[in-house]
């Protein structure tokens, strides 16, 4: 029992170090900036080594239609027009979003990685034990079908996108694929909550897989020895917040 205990303890902390990725801007606005950069960027290269005219037959091209997309949602979101901000100050403002969504997207994708880096082997003769072990079958159901299978559910899961995120590390793969993988992992398992408050808007993000799976841990071992399990209630794990701008105050200045 105290084998099975301990290893699924340690499987469930492994999945506590998942990182949730929230950001500031629509998720599909962020997809279809990067598609568009890589898009252009392969341009870039080819062009090296193929005339523009042939580019140009293959509907290849240098395109800006999603970037002005984007600094036009957070022209919006800061209460100014366009007009109001120099070419150069919106460019570097879009460039320096980008870096840094390229770097937390990456950061994600190597928690994941990391996680898939942990063996269940140990994991796996645990629960194996618990039939000879135990003669309640009621107890060893409830280990097998709350922690046993959650945590391999999980694991599967990540396992099929992985394959994405590995070529993404590798630069062969497609970034925004990857990260509508993600925000799917993200349902899975965090929960996020998005409260206002006057002119606060707080977003409230809950290790909802790794906090359910430890209770249901501390279920079995309770049943085990007799006790009343010592659930404990889900702490945020993230939170963000910012300034919600006057939409009166942001209508005069569009």
């Amino acid at each position: 029992m105290e084998a099975f205990y301990v290893e699924a303890l340690d499987a469930a902390r492994v999945f506590g170090k998942a990182i949730c990725l929230f950001p500031d801007e629509p998720i599909e606005l962020i997809k279809n900036c990067i598609h568009e950069e890589d898009n252009n960027e392969r341009f870039r290269k080819a062009s090296k080594n193929l005339p523009i005219e042939k580019l140009g037959l293959l509907g290849m091209e240098i395109k800006d239609e999603e970037r002005k997309a984007f600094t036009s949602f957070l022209c919006t979101k800061m209460g100014v027009s366009l007009e109001d901000i120099e070419l150069n100050q919106l460019n570097e403002l879009y460039n320096e979003k980008f870096i840094q969504y390229r770097e937390k997207i990456h950061k994600c994708l190597d928690g994941y990685l990391t996680i898939l880096d942990s063996s269940l082997r140990i994991f796996d003769d645990a629960i194996g034990s618990l039939d000879f072990i135990f003669a309640n079958r009621t107890i060893r159901k409830a280990a097998y079908k709350n922690i046993y299978i959650r945590l391999r559910e999980a694991r599967y899961d990540l396992l099929d996108k992985a394959r994405f995120f590995r070529m993404a590390k590798d630069e062969e793969g497609h970034l925004p694929i990857c990260l509508t993988l993600i925000q799917e992992l993200n349902c899975a398992l965090f929960k996020i909550e998005e409260i206002t408050k006057g002119d606060y808007h707080t977003i409230v993000v809950y290790q909802k897989f790794y906090d359910e799976l430890c209770n249901d841990i501390e279920r079995f071992r309770a049943k085990i020895y007799g006790h009343t399990p010592d659930i404990r209630e889900s702490k945020p794990f993230r939170e963000y917040g910012a300034l919600i701008h006057n939409k009166a105050k942001d209508a005069d200045c569009l």
